[in-house]
């Protein structure tokens, strides 16, 4: 009996033992002094929470691998989408109020074609995600434009000049779950267009899309800083409702599809006024709340990066936190190459000074820039108790094993800086935007993001857009595409997303 007993007793510690183990290993609390004076309305972010011994986050806990393949890192925290369901069809308009037979299918040949944008990656990506949901929402087959050469994401593994598309990108197969999806060439064959001679796979960029422009049915000139575009009935695109989401300078256009335009041509030249560059849920308004919810679902659950992109990601986050020996970290994205506005790209001594109440010191950071000369951050490093690590470390740690081409690095710090338990940003960069996105729908709170410049270091926080300062939304994202997205439409109305606040773009 008194054997059994001791047995006991050394269970008891011995789980003591391992709990304690696991507390210290993925992020006991930072020390950190959080009686500084705050701003009005000021809330903690997650990392400050962290500090106090409290968790705030639903990531904070062990995520089981969920693997695609030989994926092991394609976890269920790094590859969100698939903490949501995936076999309910989105809500769609009702077809007849945009002019349709309620019986149109979504492969009744009707299509969409788009002109890539002519910007870097997130205004490519921006452009790419408004297209694909107006494709899906008019019951339209999405057309994928060839590769080509992008801005910025021209060179292989090898450094040789090499051309990409949207759809090396973005994970095909479930885009076209619930859309049905085409390439270019598939397209140009099965409507037989007259090539003069060229072979299909052969057209490209300025070779492809003159001849779109003659033989597609109708290009909308429908500029996102002018117009917005609604789908409802008449006296809702005439509602307070559809004139607070298109803000006070721009124009309500009550989408009704024309029997007559079996193409749709999105082009892209922006010099005569065509160009996409807008965030697709601050273009494309719904007089159904429900519909619009839905629409934002569909976009969080199947419209993402592909596998062997996260899976890359996810390993390489593994590999941060074996180095540092805890879960948790802070993340950055410092730009400081071709962004065109001076006022953010600030001294490495400035940003610390401007952010130490807000992230801990001493805690373990990463951060995405474009910045190569890394002495520039040897403050920020002293400030993270010299824990700050850069991709091509985690690449390093990674061995030869890594293979994926440079083309892609930017998602993956994109996905590595979402997973950071505080995120600070570059103001007016749309890659800082596509990241607070990503966080949002990792569920970490939107108050744990930042601003490293002064005067913008709390305007991630504002959850509603600014109406009447400037209708152009995109240099960041905003909490309405991915907050409430799963509440009861019946019981939780959709609140007015637009406020009287003009500061944010100062």
């Amino acid at each position: 009996m008194g054997r059994k007993i001791w047995m006991f007793i050394l269970a008891i510690f011995a789980g003591y033992g391992l709990l304690a183990y696991y507390y210290l290993r993925y992020g006991g609390p930072h020390t950190q002094d959080v009686a500084r004076a705050r701003p009005p309305g000021y809330r903690p972010s997650y990392a400050e929470t962290r500090s106090l011994g409290s968790s705030a986050n639903p990531n904070d806990r062990f995520i089981r691998p969920r693997a695609k393949g030989a994926a092991s890192d394609c976890t269920e925290e790094v590859a969100y989408w698939l903490n949501f369901p995936d076999d309910a069809a989105p809500r769609l308009p009702d077809p007849r109020a945009m002019g349709l037979d309620p019986g149109v299918t979504k492969d009744s040949g009707r299509y969409v074609t788009f002109e890539t944008d002519h910007g870097g990656w997130n205004n490519i990506r921006m452009a790419f995600e408004a297209v694909a949901v107006f494709a899906l929402v008019t019951r339209r087959t999405l057309v994928m434009p060839p590769a080509q050469f992008l801005y910025l994401l021209n060179k292989d593994s090898q450094g040789k000049n090499n051309k990409l598309g949207v759809r090396d990108i973005f994970d095909m197969e479930d885009l076209g779950k619930h859309l049905d999806v085409i390439t270019m060439e598939e397209f140009l064959q099965r409507e037989k267009v007259d090539t003069g001679g060229k072979d299909y796979k052969d057209l490209w960029g300025r070779h492809l899309w003159p001849m779109l422009r003659e033989i597609v049915d109708f290009t909308p000139k429908w500029s996102p800083d002018k117009y917005c575009l609604w789908f409802g009935d008449e006296a809702s695109a005439n509602s307070t409702r559809a004139k607070q989401f298109c803000s006070d300078k721009r124009e309500v256009i009550r989408y009704v599809d024309d029997p007559g335009a079996k193409v749709i041509h999105f082009r892209t030249e922006p010099e005569n006024g065509y160009r996409m560059l807008t965030h697709f849920y601050t273009f494309l308004g719904f007089q159904d709340p429900s519909v619009d919810r839905s629409v934002k679902r569909w976009a969080r659950r199947f419209m993402h990066y592909k596998s062997e992109i996260v899976c890359a990601a996810g390993k390489l986050q593994r590999i941060l936190r074996d180095k540092i020996g805890a879960r948790h970290y802070a993340s950055y994205h410092i730009r400081r190459g071709d962004l065109q506005y001076a006022v953010v790209k600030i001294p490495a001594e400035e940003i610390v000074e401007n952010i130490r109440d807000v992230v801990p010191a001493g805690i373990p950071a990463y951060v995405g820039t474009d910045e190569r000369d890394k002495s520039f951050f040897d403050k920020l490093k002293a400030f993270h108790g010299g824990q700050l690590y850069f991709l091509d470390d985690l690449i390093e740690e990674a061995g030869s094993d890594f293979e994926l081409s440079p083309n892609y690095y930017g998602m993956m710090e994109q996905l590595l800086c979402a997973g950071g338990s505080t995120f600070v940003g570059t103001h007016f960069s749309t890659f800082s935007g596509y990241i607070a996105r990503l966080r949002g729908y990792r569920k970490w709170p939107s108050k744990s993001n930042y601003y490293p410049t002064k005067a913008h270091k709390y305007k991630y926080h504002p959850d509603k857009m600014p109406r009447r300062a400037h209708p152009v939304w995109y240099p960041r994202e905003w909490p309405t595409s991915w907050e409430r997205l799963d509440v009861d439409t019946e019981t939780q109305p959709r609140p007015d997303m637009t406020t009287d606040d003009d500061q944010w773009f100062e």
